[in-house]
């Protein structure tokens, strides 16, 4: 397939097109277009506004969400019940034209599923077909993980008919690791018990899973979590799950699976005298109107007009680090971005000093390669939505990352007190300010 570029949305938003850009296929031309990176620019940039005006008091927030989105990296949301986590997460799948996944509602699709196999029957048959279908309607999964949650309920059931030839497979579709899934967003990640964690820990990571005797890709381009407390105890200085020392290993383990925290504020109304023009007030609207819209609608949002597609979120990865495969590349050609990586490692290294240290019951924030890695990325998407300029085509490229960006670091605490939180905060702004200087 030879593809005409986002803005011919017919075939851009199909299974085909996805598979070029992850290059599953061929098709891709050779130099990546500018023009193709710019119109999906321009198109999350409207989902960031739209994200940003729905909610009270998000500040960035949406803006290093979609950030990390496109850098493909997980994301975990924090923030006490009630203020939105979940429907923030769904809201971003639901921009990027993703659905819920639906039952089994062809007559087909159920006889077959429950048909035994013919003697010499392929077992792939039936299952070939499904996949196919499936994984044509690009989808999300959301679930509430708690201690009683079993895999089968994430990985789906083991089919026993497959099971009697030797073969271990779980029936997947519309579940976690099912094909066209996208999106995964977990509610409550860390109350999952350590057999649904420690799964998990390569999914997440991997983006695999064991299925048909071994182990094969899953389709999940973003994970979102969301908890309303971190790990707690063993010198995190607040109570929180898991803070038994045992608990808390497994648990920090699946914590580093997430590279950047956000932490979603609660609506402030502790000023009387503001009365209706107080941040409470203002988010309970807000909510009254989507509930409004849910109960005229089935909605609680507009449809997504001019708004991007799961592929946009793809070309954008790819073109993040199309520099370091030896292409053109979408930043700006010059010192900049050696600059800017040098004092991106000049800090990292500054911040490890004060780092996570479990063996002294140090709990603060963690800096390892594999985070640098998920940060590095997550930094240059930070910067494609900010630079205005190549969005109105008054850029040619995209201006290189800056020290807006290297506030990255400010998302990585380990514990959510407001001494480590804060404390991160101060070392990030004095390590920019001594290291992000021009070289030359």
């Amino acid at each position: 397939m030879n593809l005409d570029g986002p803005k011919d949305r017919r075939t851009w938003e199909t299974i085909e097109a996805s598979q070029v850009i992850l290059g599953e296929t061929t098709g891709f031309p050779k130099d990546l277009p500018i023009e193709w990176v710019r119109e999906c620019a321009r198109r999350v940039r409207r989902m960031r506004d739209e994200l940003h005006d729905r909610w009270v008091g998000l500040g960035d927030l949406s803006h290093w969400l979609l950030a990390a989105v496109i850098a493909r990296e997980n994301v975990l949301l924090i923030g006490p019940p009630g203020v939105a986590k979940t429907e923030i997460a769904l809201r971003t799948f639901d921009l990027l034209g993703l659905a819920q996944p639906e039952g089994v509602v062809r007559k087909a699709d159920r006889d077959e599923m429950v048909r035994p196999l013919a003697p010499g029957a392929s077992p792939f048959a039936w299952w070939e077909d499904r996949w196919a279908r499936e994984r044509a309607q690009p989808k999300y999964f959301h679930y509430l993980l708690s201690r009683f949650t079993q895999p089968e309920e994430l990985f789906g059931p083991i089919e026993i008919s497959l099971l009697r030839q030797g073969l271990s497979v779980r029936v997947n579709f519309g579940l976690m690791t099912g094909p066209g899934v996208r999106g995964v967003f977990l509610d409550e990640v860390f109350k999952a018990s350590s057999t649904i964690l420690n799964t998990l820990l390569t999914l997440t990571l991997e983006r695999r899973h064991f299925n048909w005797g071994g182990m094969v890709p899953s389709d999940i381009a973003t994970f979102i979590g969301a908890s309303n407390e971190l790990p707690g105890g063993l010198a995190t200085g607040a109570y929180g799950v898991g803070s038994g020392p045992e608990d808390f290993q497994t648990l920090y383990a699946f914590l580093d699976r997430f590279p950047i925290r956000l932490m979603v504020p609660p609506a402030s109304g502790s000023d009387p005298g503001r009365g209706m023009e107080s941040n409470l007030a203002e988010a309970t609207q807000m909510a009254v109107r989507r509930e409004a819209d849910r109960m005229a609608t089935g909605r609680s949002f507009p449809d997504r007009a001019d708004m991007p597609h799961i592929n946009d979120i793809l070309l954008l990865g790819r073109a993040l680090l199309d520099h370091e495969r030896g292409g053109p590349g979408i930043f700006r050609k010059g010192a900049a971005l050696a600059d800017f990586q040098t004092s991106f490692f000049e800090i990292a290294s500054a911040l490890q000093a004060g780092g996570t240290h479990l063996e002294d019951a140090a709990v603060t924030w963690t800096i390892t390669p594999r985070k640098l890695r998920s940060l590095y990325k997550i930094a240059l998407g930070h910067a494609l939505l900010r630079d205005d300029g190549f969005v109105s085509s008054t850029h040619d490229a995209v201006q290189p990352p800056g020290r807006e960006d290297l506030q990255v670091f400010s998302h990585i605490w380990d514990a959510s007190v407001s001494d480590v939180v804060e404390g991160l905060a101060r070392e990030v702004e004095r390590n920019v300010a001594t290291y992000a200087t021009p070289r030359r």
